[in-house]
């Protein structure tokens, strides 16, 4: 790779002599020195390779990465945790998979994603939200019943859906009222923010996708107003990782989650949803609950399918002269590997607790120790990079990095939790030993995305005159 000596040697001398000796919870002198070490020697990647909005958090990692050895086993780096404590961070394929096919996979009951304490916050969720399927560990029979529950109950999480519905524009939009903010959102994320804020797509966007995701899900179509809630509701809950709950914050998270929860009870997937889980002796209201939870937050907005549908058109817009022909040669593989660079809408973290106690010696050099019941975390983002999958027959990380749409083992990524051609193996959405626990929306967030995109090359950008891409 091109990354200049002094940049490999200086992230070898953070993570080698300025790791802190022992991994914490919360903040300590020396992992704030750490910590501050590794962002300021992420700066100068950050400004290298933005040049799409999606880039920043996936490749400006790569130099830290490569310095540190970190996709040679153990396949795991020192990293950051919520706190601004440190914690042990799985990067490479095998040691993330190791993690993910664990078949009790202990999870954190009370985090609910980006560090959220769903107990300090308790008053934001229905009864029957928390602990969702994300917190639950593998081996709980709670997470397997609801499992089994999604996988009889909701025909679009399937690779080969019975009926799959087309693609529609919500009624109160336009394919002109679509196109111009996703044209206008741009490509870099410094002008993205710019213009934006800290917003991952356009409103239009989500409420697209969005709405094409309640009528593949639970078949109903949302009106403007639903999205409006949805939109408010979603943003409510997510602004908790950086605010704390309030009173009028929790009444109106609930007020929203009930309008919203009802009207899909009330729908005729709610009606077979709740009679299947009252045949199977489960509390009905509480798996509806749980059940629309997980699905909204996890794939309905940004994060979520929209950002991936959108991040996707991103890297199109980034160069239309190129990627277009691209993407319309092979729109699964161009999608797929996009996934593997950059994710399928989330920020590719999940939380597990360590089942033992072990002493590692990292990549670096550096030798830590690891307690059992410790939070650690995988990252799906930087094994991306790694050779020992992606490299080709030579293992070779310049192969790695590049963008190659239908690149071989491009079902081995483990965005969904687990790879494709292992999810493959499993009779249902449930889950099996092969993939004990993986993403349900795994083919559901592909088949979205690709509905978005068609629509957009086809109505926004080849619409465009020759000299305008």
């Amino acid at each position: 790779m091109c990354i200049p000596p002094v940049e490999l040697a200086y992230f070898q001398f953070v993570h080698k002599h300025a790791a802190p000796a022992e991994l914490s919870v919360a903040a300590t002198p020396e992992s704030i020195l750490f910590n501050i070490l590794c962002t300021l020697g992420s700066l100068k990647q950050i400004g290298h390779y933005a040049g799409i909005f999606m880039d920043m958090p996936h490749l400006s990692g790569g130099p830290q990465m490569v310095a540190t050895n970190a996709f040679d086993p153990p396949g795991i780096i020192l990293g950051i945790n919520p706190g601004f404590g440190t914690e042990l961070v799985r990067v490479s394929h095998a040691s993330i998979k190791q993690l993910h096919y664990d078949p009790v996979g202990d999870r954190q009951a009370d985090i609910f994603i980006g560090g959220i304490n769903s107990t300090a916050s308790a008053g934001y969720f229905m009864a029957g939200v928390m602990p969702t399927a994300l917190q639950r560990s593998t081996d709980d029979p709670a997470w397997l019943a609801s499992r089994d529950l999604w996988s009889a109950t909701v025909p679009a999480i399937q690779e080969h859906p019975p009926s799959a519905m087309e693609f529609r524009l919500p009624p109160h939009l336009t394919a002109e009222q679509v196109c111009k903010p996703v044209l206008a959102f741009g490509t870099s994320i410094y002008w993205s923010i710019f213009l934006n804020g800290v917003k991952f797509a356009p409103d239009e966007v989500i409420d697209t996708v969005g709405f094409n995701f309640f009528r593949q899900i639970f078949g109903i179509n949302p009106t403007q107003a639903d999205m409006e809630m949805i939109r408010e509701w979603t943003g409510m809950v997510g602004g908790l990782e950086a605010s704390s709950p309030t009173e009028a914050g929790a009444a109106r998270s609930l007020e929203l989650a009930t309008i919203i929860t009802n009207k899909i009870a009330h729908s005729k997937f709610g009606s077979k949803f709740l009679d299947e889980a009252e045949r199977r002796n489960l509390n009905s209201a509480h798996e509806l609950r749980g059940m629309v939870f997980a699905f909204i937050f996890a794939g309905y907005g940004a994060p979520g399918s929209s950002r991936m549908a959108f991040q996707i058109v991103q890297k199109i817009l980034a160069d239309p002269r190129t990627n277009v022909p691209l993407y319309l040669k092979d729109p699964s593989g161009f999608i797929m590997e996009f996934v593997r660079f950059y994710g399928g809408g989330g920020g590719g973290i999940s939380n597990y607790k360590t089942g033992q106690t072990t002493t590692w010696t990292l990549g670096s050099g550096h030798v830590i120790t690891e307690p059992k019941g410790t939070v650690s975390s995988t990252a799906i983002w930087p094994s991306a990079w790694d050779p020992n999958v992606w490299g080709g027959p030579n293992k070779d990380i310049e192969y790695a990095k590049q963008f190659i749409p239908g690149r071989d083992n491009a079902d081995r990524m483990l965005t969904w939790l687990a790879e494709l051609r292992d999810i493959r193996k499993c009779p249902n959405m449930t889950g099996c030993t092969k993939a004990p626990r993986f993403c349900p929306g795994a083919w559901l967030s592909q088949r979205l995305s690709r509905q978005f995109v068609d629509f957009v090359v086809n109505n926004c950008i080849n619409t465009k005159k020759n000299d305008e891409i």
